[in-house]
């Protein structure tokens, strides 16, 4: 992930990132295009709509909306009180875990990166919230590049990825 984000440099070798070496990037300007979506969702105390565009404020509320639709989530703000006017508490305290992990790939959506960086993406889900997550994922993944770091349940990696690789002994083997 470090490496990912030119945090360090690789020992040998180059990333390529459209066909140029990171290391020759504007990294702000790389790192802009860039969202994670860690194991451990962040979110603010307040609305589900300030979470949401949280440092976006060229954001409306007909795209905030289309992008709801695009990923499939129209449920999760249908099931929330007062929908996206809906109160969240600190770290979506009064959200199940599913819809945590739905609202940070919402989160993640809104800022149109080019590249997804996902930890366990249905890690701790129950059957349905998994479901929600993973058709939002594929729907996420087709609309660019997704790399999932860490993902321990391989069958549903196989879901939404193109390309498997497992790094052993420090060299990226090739998967599926």
């Amino acid at each position: 992930l470090n490496l990912v984000l030119g945090l360090y440099s690789p020992q040998k070798g180059e990333i390529l990132v459209d066909g140029k070496n990171l290391e020759t990037l504007e990294k702000s300007a790389y790192r802009r295009r860039i969202a994670i979506v860690p194991q451990q969702t962040v979110l603010f105390s307040g609305s589900l709509w300030n979470n949401l565009v949280y440092g976006l404020n060229y954001v409306s509320k007909e795209s905030v909306m289309d992008v709801i639709r695009q990923v499939g989530l129209e449920d999760l703000v249908a099931e929330l009180p007062d929908g996206l006017d809906s109160a969240i508490l600190e770290n979506g305290g009064n959200l199940s875990g599913g819809q945590r992990q739905a609202v940070t790939l919402l989160m993640a959506t809104l800022s149109c990166p080019k590249l997804l960086l996902l930890d366990e993406p249905v890690a701790n889900l129950d059957g349905a919230a998994e479901e929600q997550v993973l058709t939002a994922l594929k729907r996420l993944a087709a609309q660019g590049t997704a790399i999932v770091y860490v993902g321990h349940q391989l069958d549903k990696m196989e879901q939404f990825c193109n390309q498997i690789c497992f790094i052993k002994n420090g060299k990226v083997i090739r998967g599926k």
